[in-house]
């Protein structure tokens, strides 16, 4: 991709559908009211300064609760799991730090100068984001829709006294993770590299085998969760990329949709995967580097 401003035009964007079932119990936990907060916390029904109970992130709508799983929980743990695969195949790139850069983006007022602080960038922040760059990976907040098409269970357990590594006497709290229910969300990647283009179907892939977990008390099982493609579309913008990628048969086995611009259609995952991972194998040959 040509060293220009990343966001200054729109070339291309990825937009994946998804849906989440809980296969397990899913717990985003929401954070506790404080007993001298006197504002009401949209929990209609949680009796106020509760700290024996661990519910479920949500908010009122209509009259009534929607509960919700954050995109920010979602784009962390897929943030998280990418992190642990990278440092292994790039070591080198652990830890790495762009102090020089960031003073540098500091003062930068061409779209080029930006572009170049993004290329010192680790591919983790690349993809995700840094606290000098946006990333170009999104995810929205994932619904569980229509109102009440949900289920939750009771789970009474013993808190645990961290100094000690046992159990508090008398001591108990109560956990109502949903245990039932299905939330849609999307995932948008802009202006990707082909590269990027590869890791978001590795990550969708790891993630439908269940080896990225959402949310708390994922060691005792909890936040494992069935992701089903409802759809994935590729947008071009740019007429020039597009011939390269057509070159490069990024859109074979699509379907292709013709209109302002053109969206290419995606029937399942693996359709887009065989297409990148060409040339996701000769990045990783040349060590990361294009």
């Amino acid at each position: 991709m040509k060293l220009q401003g990343i966001w200054r035009v729109a070339r291309c964007e990825i937009a994946v559908s998804i849906s989440l079932s809980p296969s397990s119990p899913l717990l985003i936990q929401a954070p506790k009211d404080d007993k001298d907060n006197k504002k009401e916390t949209g929990h209609a029904w949680k009796k106020k300064g509760d700290p024996e109970k661990a519910i479920c992130v949500s908010y009122e709508r209509g009259g009534k609760i929607v509960y919700y799983i954050p995109g920010s929980s979602l784009k962390g743990v897929l943030r998280a799991h990418t992190e642990k695969v990278f440092w292994h195949l790039f070591p080198q790139m652990q830890g790495k730090e762009a102090a020089e850069g960031e003073e540098q983006m500091a003062e930068a007022k061409t779209a080029e100068e930006k572009s170049r602080f993004y290329r010192r960038l680790d591919y983790v922040s690349q993809l995700f984001g840094h606290a000098k760059f946006r990333g170009r990976l999104t995810v929205d907040d994932a619904h569980f829709l229509p109102l009440g098409s949900f289920d939750f269970e009771r789970r009474t357990n013993i808190a645990i006294d961290r100094f000690r590594g046992g159990s508090k006497n008398g001591v108990l709290f109560t956990v109502e993770p949903i245990r039932l229910g299905k939330a849609t969300t999307c995932i948008r990647l802009q202006n990707p590299e082909i590269w990027q283009i590869a890791w978001l179907c590795f990550l969708l892939r790891d993630w439908k085998e269940g080896k990225i977990t959402v949310g708390a008390k994922s060691a005792v099982g909890f936040g494992r969760l069935e992701v089903g493609i409802q759809s994935l579309d590729l947008h071009m913008y740019d007429k020039e990329l597009e011939r390269e990628w057509e070159e490069s048969g990024v859109f074979r086995n699509s379907e292709v949709e013709q209109g302002l611009y053109r969206t290419y259609r995606f029937r399942q995952l693996d359709d887009l995967a065989k297409n990148v991972e060409a040339a996701w194998r000769e990045w990783m040959e040349k060590g990361g580097e294009l």
